[in-house]
């Protein structure tokens, strides 16, 4: 089950408690709202401070294509994305070649 972060002091609090492998999930449109740049410094932070704790982190970018296609292109590995079918489509098809997971809805 993943915990949902909304910010550094939830995302930390839920990676410093962990003794298994830890699944973050931002609240739903969080790129939207606080910007995709905001969460890679976050899980930039993360990955430097929790080197030796395994945890995913998946950014949601609510329905917008190019936010969605911006958190790729800043090398986030799993986001959510819920466009239309043909540009879902061609996300999936970018994620893939970039070894990256592409989400059509919200997990919850």
């Amino acid at each position: 089950m993943p915990i949902i972060v909304n910010g550094r002091e939830a995302a930390r609090a839920a990676l410093g408690a962990a003794s298994a492998p830890v699944s973050l999930l931002t609240p739903p449109y969080a790129a939207c709202h606080a910007g995709v740049q905001y969460y890679r410094a976050l899980l930039d932070e993360l990955t430097r401070d929790f080197a030796h704790t395994a945890f995913t982190f998946t950014l949601c970018c609510g329905d917008d294509p190019a936010i969605a296609h911006d958190a790729l292109r800043l090398g986030f590995l799993r986001i959510i994305c819920a466009c239309e079918a043909a540009l879902f489509t061609e996300l999936h098809a970018l994620a893939t070649a970039m070894g990256a997971v592409v989400m059509p809805r919200y997990p919850l």
